[in-house]
């Protein structure tokens, strides 16, 4: 959302050499400057070109790639408009959803923008973007991955290896992340990250100096 300054502590902190994976949501702050959006949507093209870089779908970027719902509804999330979908096709390359994706398995870990509280598999691709649950005025009794509320909706599901599916999620920005059984909740408006080995299986949390 805007935070471009944060992503700066994060390189200054942390380097530039580090796989990332982010988990959404770059625009749409209502208290972003009209400078920010322009830096944070240039700082994503830049960072597209980098392919140690993964990008989750979130719900405020599916808007600037389908900006209208299937019912037609034009300004479905919050902080959307069309000066910032003329900046995004004006400073993205024309094929940037191509980099994105609905979620990511490292290791022991599902991760995605808001969590899945059934299987990747058991969802219909029409679905995974479009499923609103109530608590964030959607008709679904849960939402989908890139909707699901922590604080109302989120429940793991068991996986194919009869274990509870550990997860990293944001979306539901807390102020500090936040363990739900052994899933974690990531977004804390960047205060924090996560640094996640390479095999998956072990997650530390860092604060983000400045933020």
């Amino acid at each position: 959302h805007d935070r471009i300054d944060a992503l700066r502590a994060i390189d200054k902190q942390f380097g530039r050499k580090l796989p990332r994976i982010y988990l959404g949501d770059w625009t749409d702050s209502f208290k972003g400057t009209e400078r920010e959006q322009v830096e944070i949507v240039t700082y994503l093209a830049a960072e597209l070109s980098n392919h140690s870089r993964r990008f989750c779908w979130g719900n405020h970027d599916w808007h600037y790639h389908q900006p209208d719902n299937p019912s037609g509804m034009r300004g479905y999330t919050s902080g959307f408009s069309d000066d910032r979908l003329t900046l995004w096709q004006s400073i993205l390359p024309s094929d940037w959803p191509s980099r994105f994706e609905f979620y990511h398995y490292v290791g022991d870990y599902l991760i995605s923008h808001a969590g899945f509280n059934k299987h990747p598999s058991e969802w219909l691709p029409d679905q995974l973007p479009w499923t609103v649950g109530k608590s964030r005025g959607g008709s679904s009794i849960h939402g989908g991955p890139l909707w699901l509320d922590w604080n109302e909706e989120f429940l793991s599901f068991t996986n194919e290896y009869g274990k509870e599916q550990k997860q990293i999620v944001g979306h539901t920005t807390r102020r500090h992340p936040e363990i739900e059984s052994s899933s974690i909740n990531l977004d804390t408006d960047l205060r924090y990250v996560g640094l996640l080995s390479t095999s998956g299986r072990n997650l530390s949390i860092a604060k983000v100096e400045g933020v």
